[in-house]
């Protein structure tokens, strides 16, 4: 799972998250992920994050869902099939 800034057409990579499978599911990935969420509106600005995951990474998809992110579409990069989410704070947040 890779998460980036800016616009659908102009990404910013921003961070990249990779847990080691002996490491998957305890939790790591989701703490990681709200860590990076949290520095990137409180400490960078950003109005919106995306993310970008494979297209067969049932457990990344869980995850950006679980954690708000909202399904964009398909993009292809580098001849891969990819799922774009979005994810946008609310003004309360």
């Amino acid at each position: 799972m890779v998460l980036l800034s800016g616009s659908i057409w102009n990404f910013q990579i921003w961070n990249l998250l990779a847990i080691l499978p002996i490491y998957e599911g305890q939790g790591y990935a989701k703490e990681a992920a709200e860590a990076m969420l949290e520095y990137g509106y409180s400490q960078m600005g950003y109005e919106e994050i995306l993310a970008i995951t494979q297209e067969n990474n049932l457990a990344s998809k869980h995850l950006l869902q679980k954690l708000g992110f909202s399904y964009e579409k398909e993009i292809m990069a580098a001849s891969e099939c990819l799922d774009l989410y979005r994810y946008q704070r609310t003004p309360t947040e």
